[in-house]
């Protein structure tokens, strides 16, 4: 599994979810994690259960739009060899596979270098890697973005 960045410079990571390899989004203004359209129509008939939600359940994402939660689902996570829980809320109106958000990369114990990378820790073990971007490249973050729940 590894990271890559975007034209645009936004970043992506590969994720293991069930059987599923998935490119989730780096999401720093968003809180919770996401699954959008792409990645729950391949993961739903692998999924046991997921709370539903009403659906008066409204969130205002970066761009602006009101989107429907359709509801939750506990996922196990694999990145980077280490396996977690995270609870991803089902929003099939959003183009993206996943937005991982803040939860996420406070489970995964991931810090952002702003200059020149993203540093890997996981708290419990001790352990810490880099993740390089492109030769003089910096990573700029936008806290204005995401989910605002």
């Amino acid at each position: 599994m590894g990271a890559r960045v975007l034209e645009d410079g936004r970043l992506k990571l590969a994720v293991g979810i069930l059987e599923f390899r998935m490119d989730g989004l780096l999401d720093t203004g968003a809180s919770v994690s996401v699954i959008g359209v792409e990645g729950w129509e391949r993961i739903k008939g692998s999924v046991a259960t997921w709370n539903k939600v009403p659906s008066s359940a409204i969130v205002k994402v970066a761009d602006g739009r009101e989107c429907e939660i359709l509801g939750s689902v506990l996922l196990e996570v694999t990145f980077d060899g280490i396996k977690k829980v995270i609870n991803f809320f089902v929003i099939v109106s959003l183009p993206h596979e996943l937005l991982l958000g803040i939860d996420f990369w406070r489970s995964f114990g991931l810090r952002v270098g702003l200059k020149t990378n993203i540093v890997v820790g996981v708290p419990d073990m001790g352990e810490m890697g880099e993740v390089s971007l492109a030769k003089g490249e910096g990573l700029d973050l936008d806290y204005s973005g995401g989910l605002l729940i």
